[in-house]
């Protein structure tokens, strides 16, 4: 029963870790890919002005 709290707040500690990580890594490549795209279209001339 003593143990219980310690796990469940690590657990808890350790989910939300895992989310702002996900989270991070998932913006991380939404960015990209919108760089990717805007460099894309530089190159071939049909970005905007």
């Amino acid at each position: 029963i003593g143990n219980s709290a310690f796990s469940s707040a690590y657990g808890a500690a350790g989910s939300i870790l895992v989310l702002l990580i996900w989270v991070y890594y998932s913006a991380q490549i939404f960015l990209m890919g919108a760089e990717l795209t805007r460099a894309y279209s530089q190159v071939l001339g049909t970005g905007k002005r």
